[in-house]
């Protein structure tokens, strides 16, 4: 392996053909975990859509990520937020699109996917609430966490706490028991009317 004074060395003497000012850089922007909480959001002016082929048949899902993230405060600071929303039901519940709707005051029938989109029309940059639940899965083992742990009743499965980082707060990842590292997702539930 090489030292360093001989890589020193062996460059060859060049220029870069832009050459940037240290001063003109933008400041560098450290990476937060979204902490759960409830929280006012703001739908972007437009929308994403993708389509998901389930058992069931198609649905669609509302990709509110990159440039369609939501967006809320937090201490006065504008945050993003990204997440998936689809009209898939979540078991004997209604889909995660359909308490949105109802959270945005939207109380016309759902028939079908085409509907969802056309309900979704004209509530670009509407705002409403919900609280934000962090979750993450093992692949490999099938363990699943959560920032609210509970049990499957159906299944007996135990959806155990995600570890909270040295300064109290959730990080991005943590290293399960299996010493595998999981990526830590944000997920909204309890839609409600923005207030005020």
């Amino acid at each position: 392996m090489p030292t360093f004074d001989e890589i020193k060395n062996s460059l060859i003497e060049e220029e870069f053909p832009d050459p940037r000012d240290l001063d003109e850089l933008p400041e560098q922007i450290t990476f937060e975990a979204t902490q759960p909480g409830t929280f006012t959001f703001t739908l972007p002016p437009q929308m994403n859509w993708a389509t998901v082929d389930t058992a069931n048949g198609q649905r669609v899902r509302l990709d509110l990520k990159k440039d369609f993230r939501l967006s809320y405060k937090v201490a006065g600071k504008d945050r993003k937020l990204s997440v998936g929303l689809s009209n898939i039901p979540i078991g004997r519940m209604g889909a995660k699109l359909e308490y949105l709707l109802q959270a945005l005051g939207y109380d016309r029938p759902l028939k079908s996917n085409k509907d969802f989109l056309v309900a979704f029309e004209n509530f670009g940059g509407a705002q409403f609430r919900a609280d934000v639940v962090l979750t993450a899965s093992n692949k490999n083992t099938g363990d699943r966490y959560s920032t609210r742990p509970y049990l499957n009743k159906k299944t007996g499965q135990q959806v155990r706490p995600i570890p909270r980082g040295p300064d109290g707060k959730y990080e991005s990842s943590f290293v399960d028991e299996h010493g595998e590292s999981l990526q830590i997702w944000p997920d909204l539930e309890n839609f409600r009317p923005a207030i005020g």
